[in-house]
């Protein structure tokens, strides 16, 4: 659940940054009917519209600017937060594998 929610999050910022589905969509990678589905899905959960469609493009509800607002950074800092870890994971792993390849001295 957890997941999805954060997934869900990073595409209504990315549609919130890109202001068009089309472009969120290339940017994260996915159709913009994927993007379309996502928003729908997290104004389901919500219970509040968070955009305007046009055929052009996305406008933000004020409900919309406020969960912008909060999501940013803290997508921002669950990024900084994962790669610090995946930093320290890599470095027990170079570590560990210095480690394990010193060959052992006979006396």
């Amino acid at each position: 659940m957890v997941t999805e929610d954060l997934n869900l999050m990073a595409v209504f910022a990315a549609l919130a940054e890109a202001r068009n589905f089309r472009i969120a969509g290339e940017r994260l990678g996915v159709s913009a009917s994927a993007v379309s589905q996502a928003l729908r899905k997290l104004e389901r959960q919500l219970g509040v519209v968070l955009a305007h469609r046009t055929s052009r493009s996305v406008r933000l509800t004020e409900a919309g600017d406020r969960l912008y607002a909060g999501v940013r950074p803290a997508l921002d800092e669950v990024r900084t937060t994962v790669a610090a870890v995946g930093s320290l994971a890599a470095s027990r792993a170079a570590r560990c594998a210095c480690t394990w390849r010193t060959p052992r001295r006979a006396f």
